[in-house]
This record gives C-alpha cells, structure tokens and sequence, in this order.
C-alpha cells in the first residue's frame, strides 16, 4: 500500500467514527441544531460522493427532526433506493418530497421506482407518466 492510500484510509476511518459519533447522540435524544447542522454536513458529504449506505442513518434522523422537509425526504429516498435493501421504504419520503412546490424533476421518476419495488405497478406507472409530462425532464444516468 502506498503512503498516499495509508493517509486517505486514516482519513476516512476518522470522518466515519466522527459521524457515528454524531449519529448516535441524534438517536439518544432530541437533536439540538447544532448537531442537526453537522448531521446535514456529513450527510450531504456521503450523498454527495454516492455512499448511500453512511448518508442514510444520517438521513433518517434529519427527516425525524424535521419531518416534512422535502429535500430531506427526497435524499432519504434516494439512499433507500441506492442501498442494496430496503428499496419499499423509499415510497414514503418521496412520497412528501413529490408534494413540495420546487419538488426535483427526477423525484417523481424515483417515486416510479419505488412503487415498483414495492409492487405497486399502478402507481409506478402513474408515476413514470407524471415525468413524462415534465417539461425538460431526462432519466437519471445512475438508476437505482
């Protein structure tokens, strides 16, 4: 192993200890908006870099602190689908995310995906239609 890859496993090893630190103070009590604060941090750092799996318990707290928040619900969802289980449970938040004014193109597209994973074909085409009729919507490059 290289000194480079030495140093970026260190660094890394400390930002997830860091962040379950965090995490588990949200889950042992009410988070204040402090912790809240760096609860978003971290969580927009995973989401940003794709590791759905860390960004998601982060995610779950955020949407209990602050349950009507739609982008909150819409990365909640997002990680739901982008992990390797738990796919049905992506339903629910962008279910909430969907019914924002400024709702993201995309988030009745992964509603559709949802609703699949849960078997609920009709909605999931009710779902892709809703995109359909978006003006200037693309599929995601990424599908879960």
């Amino acid at each position: 192993m290289t000194r480079y890859s030495i140093f970026y496993l260190s660094g890394l090893t400390l930002l997830l200890l860091q962040f379950n630190s965090v995490a588990q103070k949200a889950k042992n009590h009410t988070i204040t908006a402090d912790e809240a604060k760096s609860i978003k941090k971290d969580a927009a750092y995973f989401f940003n870099a794709e590791n759905y799996n860390a960004a998601l318990p982060a995610f779950i707290d955020l949407v209990k602190s602050s349950p009507g928040d739609a982008e909150f619900n819409y990365r909640l969802g997002i990680c739901y689908l982008k992990t390797n289980s738990l796919h049905e449970k992506a339903v629910e938040p962008l279910e909430i995310a969907s019914q924002a004014k400024d709702a993201k193109k995309d988030t009745w597209y992964f509603l559709g995906m949802a609703y699949m994973a849960k078997n609920d074909f009709d909605k999931a085409i009710e779902s892709f239609e809703r995109c359909k009729s978006i003006q200037g919507f693309k599929v995601p490059k990424d599908n879960p």
